[in-house]
Protein backbone atom coordinates (compact mmCIF):
# COMPACT_ATOMS: atom_id res chain seq x y z
CA UNK A 1 0.00 0.00 0.00
CA UNK A 2 1.19 3.64 -0.85
CA UNK A 3 0.75 5.61 2.25
CA UNK A 4 0.64 9.82 1.79
CA UNK A 5 3.79 11.84 3.24
CA UNK A 6 2.81 15.18 2.90
CA UNK A 7 4.96 17.45 1.17
CA UNK A 8 5.12 20.76 3.65
CA UNK A 9 5.12 19.30 7.03
CA UNK A 10 5.93 15.47 6.08
CA UNK A 11 2.92 14.30 7.73
CA UNK A 12 2.09 10.68 7.57
CA UNK A 13 -1.51 9.36 6.73
CA UNK A 14 -2.90 7.04 4.43
CA UNK A 15 -4.60 7.98 1.18
CA UNK A 16 -8.30 8.52 0.83
CA UNK A 17 -10.13 5.21 1.23
CA UNK A 18 -6.89 3.45 2.81
CA UNK A 19 -7.05 -0.25 1.29
CA UNK A 20 -8.89 -0.17 -2.62
CA UNK A 21 -8.01 -1.77 -5.59
CA UNK A 22 -5.92 -0.58 -8.09
CA UNK A 23 -7.98 0.15 -11.62
CA UNK A 24 -8.22 2.40 -14.49
CA UNK A 25 -10.89 4.07 -16.66
CA UNK A 26 -11.52 4.08 -20.75
CA UNK A 27 -8.79 6.67 -21.25
CA UNK A 28 -6.09 4.67 -19.35
CA UNK A 29 -6.07 7.17 -16.05
CA UNK A 30 -5.32 5.50 -12.76
CA UNK A 31 -8.36 4.83 -10.21
CA UNK A 32 -8.97 3.37 -7.10
CA UNK A 33 -11.91 0.94 -6.04
CA UNK A 34 -13.46 -0.66 -3.12
CA UNK A 35 -12.84 -3.98 -2.55
CA UNK A 36 -16.07 -6.16 -3.35
CA UNK A 37 -17.83 -8.61 -1.58
CA UNK A 38 -16.47 -11.55 -4.13
CA UNK A 39 -13.12 -10.60 -2.62
CA UNK A 40 -13.78 -10.11 0.61
CA UNK A 41 -15.32 -13.60 0.93
CA UNK A 42 -12.06 -15.14 -0.92
CA UNK A 43 -9.80 -13.41 1.76
CA UNK A 44 -11.62 -13.76 4.98
CA UNK A 45 -9.54 -12.00 7.19
CA UNK A 46 -8.87 -7.58 6.65
CA UNK A 47 -5.17 -8.07 6.76
CA UNK A 48 -5.44 -10.72 4.06
CA UNK A 49 -3.87 -9.64 0.40
CA UNK A 50 -6.36 -8.38 -2.31
CA UNK A 51 -6.41 -9.06 -5.71
CA UNK A 52 -5.86 -5.89 -7.54
CA UNK A 53 -6.56 -5.55 -11.52
CA UNK A 54 -3.80 -2.78 -12.13
CA UNK A 55 -0.78 -1.65 -9.64
CA UNK A 56 0.25 1.84 -9.29
CA UNK A 57 3.30 1.58 -11.13
CA UNK A 58 5.87 4.07 -8.57
CA UNK A 59 6.30 1.49 -6.31
CA UNK A 60 5.38 -2.32 -5.91
CA UNK A 61 7.98 -5.33 -5.63
CA UNK A 62 8.14 -8.16 -7.92
CA UNK A 63 9.86 -12.01 -8.31
CA UNK A 64 12.74 -10.97 -10.14
CA UNK A 65 12.46 -14.16 -12.35
CA UNK A 66 9.04 -13.81 -13.02
CA UNK A 67 9.70 -10.01 -14.06
CA UNK A 68 12.66 -11.66 -16.18
CA UNK A 69 10.45 -14.49 -17.70
CA UNK A 70 7.54 -11.43 -18.50
CA UNK A 71 10.37 -9.61 -20.69
CA UNK A 72 10.77 -6.71 -17.72
CA UNK A 73 9.00 -3.86 -19.37
CA UNK A 74 8.30 -3.13 -22.99
CA UNK A 75 11.31 -1.46 -24.31
CA UNK A 76 8.86 0.02 -26.79
CA UNK A 77 7.58 2.28 -24.08
CA UNK A 78 9.42 5.88 -23.75
CA UNK A 79 10.44 8.42 -20.49
CA UNK A 80 7.03 7.73 -18.43
CA UNK A 81 3.52 6.36 -18.19
CA UNK A 82 1.61 3.72 -19.84
CA UNK A 83 4.06 0.80 -17.99
CA UNK A 84 2.06 0.21 -14.81
CA UNK A 85 -0.88 -1.44 -17.35
CA UNK A 86 1.73 -2.88 -19.48
CA UNK A 87 3.39 -4.80 -16.49
CA UNK A 88 -0.45 -5.40 -14.89
CA UNK A 89 -2.67 -6.12 -17.72
CA UNK A 90 0.56 -9.18 -18.65
CA UNK A 91 1.18 -10.46 -15.45
CA UNK A 92 -2.36 -11.36 -15.04
CA UNK A 93 -3.42 -12.48 -18.67
CA UNK A 94 -0.21 -14.54 -18.48
CA UNK A 95 -0.49 -16.78 -15.35
CA UNK A 96 0.38 -14.36 -12.47
CA UNK A 97 -0.96 -12.71 -9.41
CA UNK A 98 -1.15 -8.91 -8.25
CA UNK A 99 -1.79 -7.96 -4.62
CA UNK A 100 -2.50 -5.09 -2.71
CA UNK A 101 -1.23 -5.99 0.83
CA UNK A 102 -3.11 -3.66 3.80
CA UNK A 103 0.10 -4.54 6.07
CA UNK A 104 2.73 -3.72 4.08
CA UNK A 105 3.87 0.26 3.65
CA UNK A 106 5.66 2.51 1.59
CA UNK A 107 5.29 6.26 2.45
CA UNK A 108 5.60 8.36 -0.83
CA UNK A 109 5.80 12.45 -1.01
CA UNK A 110 2.74 13.08 -3.45
CA UNK A 111 3.85 16.89 -4.43
CA UNK A 112 1.06 19.61 -6.32
CA UNK A 113 3.66 19.88 -9.03
CA UNK A 114 5.61 17.74 -11.49
CA UNK A 115 9.44 18.72 -11.26
CA UNK A 116 10.14 17.49 -14.38
CA UNK A 117 8.67 17.32 -17.96
CA UNK A 118 8.85 14.91 -20.18
CA UNK A 119 10.34 14.96 -23.49
CA UNK A 120 7.77 15.08 -26.24
CA UNK A 121 5.23 15.93 -23.62
CA UNK A 122 1.47 14.35 -23.31
CA UNK A 123 2.35 12.77 -26.61
CA UNK A 124 4.78 10.21 -25.67
CA UNK A 125 2.20 9.08 -23.16
CA UNK A 126 -0.47 8.76 -25.82
CA UNK A 127 1.81 6.41 -27.54
CA UNK A 128 2.25 4.35 -24.59
CA UNK A 129 -0.95 4.29 -23.86
CA UNK A 130 -1.58 3.29 -27.50
CA UNK A 131 0.71 1.00 -27.66
CA UNK A 132 -0.31 -1.18 -24.44
CA UNK A 133 -3.85 -1.15 -25.74
CA UNK A 134 -2.54 -2.01 -28.97
CA UNK A 135 -0.84 -5.10 -27.41
CA UNK A 136 -2.52 -6.22 -24.83
CA UNK A 137 -6.56 -5.01 -24.83
CA UNK A 138 -7.79 -7.22 -27.64
CA UNK A 139 -11.31 -5.85 -29.20
CA UNK A 140 -11.70 -3.88 -25.51
CA UNK A 141 -9.06 -1.20 -27.18
CA UNK A 142 -11.81 -0.32 -29.18
CA UNK A 143 -13.54 1.81 -25.99
CA UNK A 144 -10.20 3.03 -25.67
CA UNK A 145 -10.05 4.75 -29.13
CA UNK A 146 -13.20 5.87 -28.71
CA UNK A 147 -12.57 7.89 -25.91
CA UNK A 148 -9.41 9.52 -27.10
CA UNK A 149 -10.46 9.04 -31.07
CA UNK A 150 -7.69 11.84 -32.10
CA UNK A 151 -5.30 8.60 -31.01
CA UNK A 152 -6.10 6.53 -33.99
CA UNK A 153 -3.68 6.25 -36.84
CA UNK A 154 -0.51 7.51 -33.98
CA UNK A 155 2.39 5.48 -34.77
CA UNK A 156 3.08 3.65 -31.98
CA UNK A 157 5.99 1.82 -33.23
CA UNK A 158 7.12 -2.21 -33.72
CA UNK A 159 5.34 -4.61 -31.40
CA UNK A 160 6.09 -7.74 -33.03
CA UNK A 161 8.46 -9.03 -29.99
CA UNK A 162 5.29 -8.16 -27.65
CA UNK A 163 2.93 -9.91 -29.93
CA UNK A 164 5.33 -12.60 -29.83
CA UNK A 165 6.51 -12.52 -26.07
CA UNK A 166 2.61 -12.71 -25.48
CA UNK A 167 1.95 -16.04 -28.14
CA UNK A 168 5.23 -17.69 -26.55
CA UNK A 169 3.98 -17.72 -22.61
CA UNK A 170 0.27 -18.72 -24.06
CA UNK A 171 -1.54 -15.74 -22.41
CA UNK A 172 -5.13 -15.13 -22.24
CA UNK A 173 -7.12 -12.69 -23.54
CA UNK A 174 -8.30 -9.28 -22.37
CA UNK A 175 -11.83 -10.45 -22.35
CA UNK A 176 -10.90 -13.20 -19.42
CA UNK A 177 -9.27 -10.12 -17.57
CA UNK A 178 -12.34 -8.31 -17.89
CA UNK A 179 -14.65 -11.01 -16.89
CA UNK A 180 -12.40 -13.34 -13.85
CA UNK A 181 -9.64 -9.90 -12.26
CA UNK A 182 -11.37 -6.40 -13.81
CA UNK A 183 -14.81 -7.71 -13.56
CA UNK A 184 -16.50 -4.53 -12.09
CA UNK A 185 -14.82 -2.00 -14.30
CA UNK A 186 -17.40 -1.93 -16.85
CA UNK A 187 -20.15 -1.04 -14.09
CA UNK A 188 -17.72 1.41 -12.89
CA UNK A 189 -16.63 2.72 -16.07
CA UNK A 190 -19.50 2.05 -18.69
CA UNK A 191 -17.44 2.70 -21.98
CA UNK A 192 -20.20 4.94 -23.05
CA UNK A 193 -22.03 6.73 -19.97
CA UNK A 194 -25.29 6.89 -18.99
CA UNK A 195 -27.52 9.94 -19.77
CA UNK A 196 -26.99 12.40 -16.46
CA UNK A 197 -29.92 12.34 -14.58
CA UNK A 198 -30.47 15.70 -14.87
CA UNK A 199 -28.61 18.47 -15.85
CA UNK A 200 -27.94 22.36 -17.21
CA UNK A 201 -28.43 25.15 -14.98
CA UNK A 202 -28.93 24.69 -11.24
CA UNK A 203 -30.63 27.67 -9.90
CA UNK A 204 -30.87 28.08 -5.97
CA UNK A 205 -34.57 28.96 -4.17
CA UNK A 206 -38.12 28.42 -5.07
CA UNK A 207 -38.96 28.46 -8.47
CA UNK A 208 -41.40 31.44 -8.25
CA UNK A 209 -38.60 33.79 -6.72
CA UNK A 210 -37.71 36.60 -8.64
CA UNK A 211 -33.89 37.39 -9.43
CA UNK A 212 -32.33 33.43 -8.73
CA UNK A 213 -29.14 32.51 -9.18
CA UNK A 214 -27.08 30.22 -10.42
CA UNK A 215 -24.15 27.70 -8.96
CA UNK A 216 -20.79 28.57 -10.74
CA UNK A 217 -17.30 27.36 -10.50
CA UNK A 218 -15.19 29.79 -9.58
CA UNK A 219 -11.67 29.19 -8.95
CA UNK A 220 -11.87 25.64 -8.07
CA UNK A 221 -15.16 25.96 -5.47
CA UNK A 222 -18.94 26.26 -5.57
CA UNK A 223 -19.96 29.43 -6.54
CA UNK A 224 -23.08 31.95 -6.83
CA UNK A 225 -23.42 33.84 -10.07
CA UNK A 226 -26.07 35.47 -12.18
CA UNK A 227 -27.69 32.55 -14.74
CA UNK A 228 -26.17 33.42 -17.86
CA UNK A 229 -29.39 32.73 -19.09
CA UNK A 230 -30.29 36.16 -17.73
CA UNK A 231 -27.25 38.19 -19.89
CA UNK A 232 -28.48 39.97 -22.81
CA UNK A 233 -24.70 40.19 -24.18
CA UNK A 234 -24.34 36.74 -26.55
CA UNK A 235 -20.57 36.99 -25.67
CA UNK A 236 -21.33 37.10 -21.79
CA UNK A 237 -23.94 34.38 -21.97
CA UNK A 238 -21.55 31.72 -23.83
CA UNK A 239 -18.78 32.69 -21.41
CA UNK A 240 -20.63 32.43 -17.85
CA UNK A 241 -22.54 29.27 -19.01
CA UNK A 242 -19.63 27.08 -19.89
CA UNK A 243 -18.82 27.53 -16.30
CA UNK A 244 -23.20 27.20 -14.94
CA UNK A 245 -23.70 23.89 -17.06
CA UNK A 246 -23.36 21.09 -14.39
CA UNK A 247 -24.96 17.52 -14.40
CA UNK A 248 -26.33 14.94 -11.99
CA UNK A 249 -24.13 11.83 -13.48
CA UNK A 250 -25.54 8.01 -12.83
CA UNK A 251 -22.50 8.09 -10.29
CA UNK A 252 -24.72 10.50 -8.50
CA UNK A 253 -21.95 13.27 -8.94
CA UNK A 254 -22.49 17.00 -9.20
CA UNK A 255 -20.55 17.28 -11.96
CA UNK A 256 -19.27 20.20 -14.54
CA UNK A 257 -20.54 19.06 -18.02
CA UNK A 258 -16.53 20.58 -18.91
CA UNK A 259 -13.65 19.73 -17.47
CA UNK A 260 -14.24 16.37 -15.36
CA UNK A 261 -14.26 18.10 -11.86
CA UNK A 262 -16.90 16.84 -9.20
CA UNK A 263 -18.32 18.97 -6.25
CA UNK A 264 -15.92 17.16 -3.69
CA UNK A 265 -17.45 18.09 0.28
CA UNK A 266 -13.94 17.24 2.10
CA UNK A 267 -14.85 19.38 4.60
CA UNK A 268 -18.31 18.69 6.89
CA UNK A 269 -18.25 21.32 9.26
CA UNK A 270 -21.04 23.85 8.86
CA UNK A 271 -19.30 26.79 6.54
CA UNK A 272 -17.11 24.56 4.34
CA UNK A 273 -16.60 25.57 1.26
CA UNK A 274 -17.11 22.81 -1.99
CA UNK A 275 -14.05 22.32 -4.00
CA UNK A 276 -14.25 21.16 -7.17
CA UNK A 277 -11.92 18.41 -7.85
CA UNK A 278 -11.02 15.88 -10.56
CA UNK A 279 -13.93 13.29 -11.04
CA UNK A 280 -12.35 10.12 -9.68
CA UNK A 281 -16.19 7.88 -9.74
CA UNK A 282 -15.09 6.01 -6.57
CA UNK A 283 -17.87 8.15 -4.58
CA UNK A 284 -17.12 8.98 -1.32
CA UNK A 285 -16.71 12.93 -0.77
CA UNK A 286 -18.17 13.27 -4.61
CA UNK A 287 -21.59 11.76 -4.03
CA UNK A 288 -24.12 13.44 -3.68
CA UNK A 289 -28.06 12.93 -2.49
CA UNK A 290 -30.59 15.18 -4.93
CA UNK A 291 -34.07 13.57 -5.86
CA UNK A 292 -35.08 14.09 -9.19
CA UNK A 293 -36.98 17.07 -8.63
CA UNK A 294 -36.43 20.20 -6.88
CA UNK A 295 -34.85 19.61 -3.60
CA UNK A 296 -31.80 19.50 -1.10
CA UNK A 297 -28.54 18.46 -2.61
CA UNK A 298 -26.27 16.80 0.18
CA UNK A 299 -23.31 15.09 0.63
CA UNK A 300 -24.14 11.43 0.95
CA UNK A 301 -21.29 10.41 3.63
CA UNK A 302 -22.12 13.21 6.07
CA UNK A 303 -25.36 14.40 5.39
CA UNK A 304 -24.88 18.56 5.27
CA UNK A 305 -26.39 20.33 2.44
CA UNK A 306 -25.19 22.70 0.19
CA UNK A 307 -26.54 26.43 1.66
CA UNK A 308 -26.21 29.72 -0.89
CA UNK A 309 -25.10 32.78 1.34
CA UNK A 310 -27.70 35.25 2.32
CA UNK A 311 -27.79 38.10 -0.44
CA UNK A 312 -24.01 37.12 -1.09
CA UNK A 313 -22.45 34.41 -3.72
CA UNK A 314 -20.74 31.77 -1.57
CA UNK A 315 -21.67 28.49 -1.17
CA UNK A 316 -21.20 26.29 1.72
CA UNK A 317 -22.06 23.28 3.46
CA UNK A 318 -25.07 23.20 6.90
CA UNK A 319 -27.02 21.57 8.81
CA UNK A 320 -29.70 20.44 6.41
CA UNK A 321 -33.41 22.26 6.95
CA UNK A 322 -36.05 20.64 4.91
CA UNK A 323 -38.04 24.61 4.77
CA UNK A 324 -34.96 26.71 4.19
CA UNK A 325 -35.02 28.58 0.63
CA UNK A 326 -31.27 28.51 0.72
CA UNK A 327 -30.93 25.26 0.65
CA UNK A 328 -33.28 24.38 -2.55
CA UNK A 329 -32.00 23.49 -5.72
CA UNK A 330 -33.21 22.68 -9.29
CA UNK A 331 -31.74 21.64 -12.31
CA UNK A 332 -32.98 23.05 -15.97
CA UNK A 333 -33.95 19.04 -17.13
CA UNK A 334 -34.59 16.19 -15.39
CA UNK A 335 -34.10 12.75 -17.02
CA UNK A 336 -36.79 10.52 -15.95
CA UNK A 337 -35.87 8.14 -18.08
CA UNK A 338 -32.24 7.24 -16.87
CA UNK A 339 -32.37 4.23 -15.08
CA UNK A 340 -30.25 4.95 -11.61
CA UNK A 341 -27.90 2.47 -11.04
CA UNK A 342 -26.51 2.90 -6.66
CA UNK A 343 -22.88 1.56 -6.74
Amino acid sequence: MIDVIEMNTFAYYSQPGDVLRGAFNWELLYKRLPITEEENRRRGDSADPIYTPVLAGGLFAIDRDWFSMLGGYDKGLNIWGGEQYELSFKTWQCGGVMYEVPCSRVGHIYRNYMPYTVPGGAITIDRNHVRVAEVWMDQYKNYFYKRKPHLKGLDYGDISDMVALRKRLNCKSFQWYMEKVAYDILKKYPPVEPVPLASGFVRNGPITAAGRLCLEARTNKLSLGVCAEDYQHPLERETVKSKQTFELSFRDELKLSRGGKCADVAEHAAGSDVTLMACHGAGGNQRIVHKRSCGSISAYLSGVCLTASTGGTSVTVEPCAISDPKQLWCFSKYNNDTVRDVL
